[in-house]
């Protein structure tokens, strides 16, 4: 089957429409990105260290199923005792049961701790707002570059 070739014109409006479509899809994601980095500085500002430790290891279905997760306990300066289970990506190599980990917990809801680490913490916002960068910057500059001008 043959593909009708499209007039520059045409061919032109489609390439800006794939360029914009590019930018908004950026921008959103620089925006949920900052968005996330920001609750995480916030998290951090308000959270308490304490020392965890690897109590167990779990399955995660819905997460990872491959993959067994850790499971952290730690107690609060209350008394309180508490499991965490990281949602992790990435194998945990290298822990075994008993291995101290520093948690951290804002002392308003413990239950919502995390692991002191950077992929736990800062990776997803900031992988997120640079995916975003690309896709804002790398079309912007395709386009001021002449990359996208119909062919005569």
């Amino acid at each position: 089957m043959r593909r009708r070739k499209l007039s520059p014109r045409r061919e032109a409006g489609l390439a800006a429409a794939l360029l914009l479509t590019a930018e908004l899809v950026g921008l959103a994601l620089i925006g949920w990105g900052v968005w996330g980095l920001q609750q995480t500085r916030s998290f951090v500002e308000r959270s308490w260290p304490t020392e965890g430790f690897v109590i167990a290891f779990a399955r995660e279905p819905e997460v990872t199923p491959d993959l067994l997760q850790p499971v952290i306990g730690f107690s609060t300066p209350n008394g309180g005792s508490h499991e965490l289970r990281p949602r992790m990506l990435l194998p945990w190599n290298g822990y075994t049961i008993g291995d101290r980990v520093t948690v951290l917990y804002d002392p308003a809801s413990p239950a919502e701790a995390r692991l002191d680490r950077f992929e736990q913490l800062w990776l997803t916002p900031a992988f997120t707002a640079a995916l975003g960068g690309l896709l804002v910057t790398g079309p912007a500059l395709a386009w001021a570059l002449g990359l996208f001008r119909p062919r005569r």
